[in-house]
């Protein structure tokens, strides 16, 4: 009974020794001890090539011919195409050591854990092979979920109003992935979910897959205008149950094309000539303006004759410095800007070209076309003091001539105005001749 026992413990121990999952495996026979060094890459993974090293040393009393070691194709690795499953090793001295590789890929459906690897080596010396075996680990890699691109319509969601957020995240691991979650973290964004919820779910992404997720978010009435990062959360399962909880940021814009308008405050012109315009630039918009840069243009107006613009006449001229950075405009406020212009007729167009940027620095450019009629100073009720200094001159010249056809008429009795008016232009020609004469006495003596 002793015996059989003691036998049994024998043929056990040689059962498991070729089993033994160790870097250092020797022989029974203490001929060779082989160790498995290294694999390339660190770790093994489903699907993708590497190389596997070991190491071998004459540990016998002998130098050692004709070693042959194979690959043991056992699930899940196999050598690759064109690659070769045996190395023969010629000579190997005694205590001497050398290394060498098999190339392999394991199966791409292959479970993260350690899976058996097997060697075989036939030794000349005994004649026999002698199997071997290693733990090796597998494990599936990147297996992230990761955003790949983003769509936000409007680009820029104006205030109080709504846009269409769309995420799209695409399976770089090797697992499925399962029951994802995608939230976006709003508590202190300048954003609302509108009709929603802020999370979306999604059953399952396959390794490679591309899947879509939409929200529907309003930007805040009285949100400030600028670009904002919203966190973005995204929790799920692989097919082993490992759970996984992804945070990073999303940017959205909150504004939209300005609205800008021009027209005149006011303008001291009352015929034409020169004078000075102030032009208002009112923010129409939601959000504010930055860097408004103006720039007064000449204008003309073409003269058109059948149909052909034969002549362009000029509305004015610009006697002030063109150009006049105002700055920023809030939303729904304004600033002006001053010009001094020679105006050729009553009626004119200023030409502005204004350069401006919005609250996330997207640059514009437009040009108004605006309208002046200048009125007369009695029509802006403006009192003219020449106007009133010529009528007084006017009416001391009308007294001056009653006075003097007074004086006249005593003299010469019975004749009326008209005479008067003849003796006077009679006199009058008689001065202007003398002052041509003597005009011409003076040039001829020169």
């Amino acid at each position: 009974m002793v015996k059989n026992r003691g036998l049994l413990i024998i043929v056990i121990l040689l059962l498991v020794i070729p089993f033994i999952f160790a870097r250092e495996t020797i022989t029974s026979k203490e001929e060779v001890r082989i160790d498995f060094v290294k694999c390339d890459p660190s770790p093994l993974q489903p699907g993708h090539n590497a190389d596997i090293w070991f190491e071998v040393r004459n540990v016998a009393d002998e130098d050692l011919t004709d070693l042959k070691f194979t690959f043991v194709k056992l699930y899940p690795f196999s050598i690759q195409e064109g690659k070769n499953d045996t190395i023969i090793l010629g000579l190997l001295k005694k205590g001497e050591k050398t290394s060498f590789k098999f190339s392999i890929i394991p199966e791409k459906e292959t479970n993260t854990g350690n899976h058996t690897l097997g060697l075989q080596y036939y030794s000349s010396r005994l004649d026999q092979v002698i199997a071997k075996s290693f733990n090796v680990k597998v494990e599936r890699v990147g297996t992230d979920l990761i955003p790949i691109q983003i769509d936000v319509n409007p680009e820029q969601i104006p205030p109080g109003e709504n846009g269409l957020v769309t995420l799209y995240v695409r399976n770089t691991g090797e697992y499925t992935m399962n029951d994802v979650r995608i939230l976006l973290n709003l508590e202190s964004a300048q954003f609302a979910p509108y009709k929603t919820t802020s999370e979306r779910s999604i059953s399952k992404i396959s390794p490679g897959e591309e899947k879509e997720v939409s929200f529907v978010l309003t930007a805040l009435p009285d949100s400030t205008g600028g670009l904002y990062k919203v966190p973005l959360v995204m929790k799920y399962y692989d097919e082993l149950g490992r759970d996984y909880n992804r945070s990073s940021f999303i940017g959205l814009a909150i504004g939209g094309r300005p609205e800008l308008e021009a027209t005149i405050e006011s303008t001291d012109l009352y015929s034409t000539g020169s004078g000075e315009v102030v032009v208002k630039f009112v923010n129409k918009g939601l959000t504010d303006i930055k860097a408004l840069n103006v720039q007064l243009l000449e204008h003309s107006t073409p003269i058109e004759i059948l149909g052909k613009n034969l002549l362009d006449l000029k509305d004015y001229s610009i006697l002030s410095p063109d150009k006049e950075y105002i700055g920023g405009i809030d939303a729904d406020d304004y600033e002006t800007a001053k010009f001094r212009i020679d105006a050729k007729k009553e009626e004119i167009v200023l030409e502005v070209n204004a350069d401006y940027k919005d609250v996330n620095n997207n640059d514009y450019s437009e040009t108004f076309y605006v309208n002046l009629n200048i009125h007369s100073a009695k029509e802006m009720g403006v009192q003219n003091g020449a106007s009133t200094l010529q009528i007084l001159v006017i009416i001391i010249l009308i007294i001056i001539f009653f006075l003097s056809y007074r004086g006249w008429r005593k003299i010469n009795e019975g004749k009326g105005l008209k005479n008067y008016i003849f003796h006077l232009a009679g006199k009058l020609r008689k001065y202007v001749g003398l002052i041509v004469h003597k005009l011409r006495r003076k040039n001829y003596k020169k």
